[in-house]
């Protein structure tokens, strides 16, 4: 994302590095290219920044480098991680919804984004849920790796009308426009509220602004620290580190008398 770039970047030069992006992908570095290029330019920190489950990953001899990862979870290395926090989110919206009068709250987010945080949307939302009675209850919808919009937005009107949902969680900004797409008006037949309201946001969503700038600089922090200290490979005790986001009102989510 452009912000955790943006936060990176500036830290880095704050710190007195430079931020060098290379891309790893089938028509971009692989394994054997990177470990190339890095032993040549002289590189030895390490920001895995936002790595997609599904897609390219890297097997480098980490012992040679200071190595802090952003998201990412599903992949190897075990480093220090760096992100917001979306069981954290997940419950924050949850809980702003219910305080504003919605029975019967849904969580939608695609497969990829959950395996890439360690299910922490579904954990969150399913400890929610928990002292809820049955028939309050709604199954979380997790849409498949690489689906279309056109088709997302069926099968997430599909879903609200079959469990009566009356607001939506979701982790696409594009919620309110998908939901629209299948004549659902917003907030009237169903609200909804993004676990991602960056901008630019469509005006008037209400969702959880996460601080992804400050992600960005903190990873930096943590390779820089690394560097200074001639630390190279990987901990024996990985740990997390979690920003902090905001909850931001909004027409789509508005108070129900």
């Amino acid at each position: 994302m452009e912000a955790i770039l943006g936060g990176a970047r500036r830290q880095a030069e704050l710190l007195g590095y430079q931020l060098e992006v290379l891309t790893v992908g089938e028509d971009d570095h692989d394994t054997h290219s990177l470990t190339a290029y890095l032993t040549e330019h002289q590189i030895s920190g390490l920001i895995l920044g936002s790595f997609i489950p599904g897609f390219s990953e890297i097997a480098l001899n980490w012992d040679d480098y200071a190595v802090a990862k952003i998201h990412s979870r599903h992949m190897e290395p075990e480093a220090t991680t760096v992100g917001n926090d979306q069981l954290r989110e997940v419950r924050m919206a949850f809980r702003h919804l219910a305080e504003a009068g919605y029975q019967r709250i849904g969580l939608a987010v695609g497969r990829s984004d959950e395996d890439a945080s360690g299910h922490r949307h579904t954990a969150g939302f399913l400890m929610e849920e928990a002292p809820l009675p049955p028939d309050r209850r709604v199954p979380p919808l997790l849409f498949p790796y690489n689906i279309s919009g056109e088709d997302l937005s069926g099968m997430i009107a599909r879903w609200v009308r079959r469990h009566h949902v009356d607001a939506v969680i979701c982790n696409w900004s594009s919620i309110q426009l998908l939901l629209e797409q299948q004549g659902l008006k917003v907030p009237d037949d169903v609200a909804c509220a993004t676990l991602c309201l960056c901008d630019p946001a469509p005006p008037g969503l209400a969702g959880v602004r996460p601080n992804f700038d400050l992600v960005g600089e903190r990873a930096v922090s943590i390779v820089v620290a690394q560097l200074k200290s001639a630390q190279r490979g990987l901990p024996e005790f990985p740990s997390s580190i979690y920003v902090q986001s905001v909850w931001q009102d909004g027409p789509s989510a508005p108070r129900r008398r």
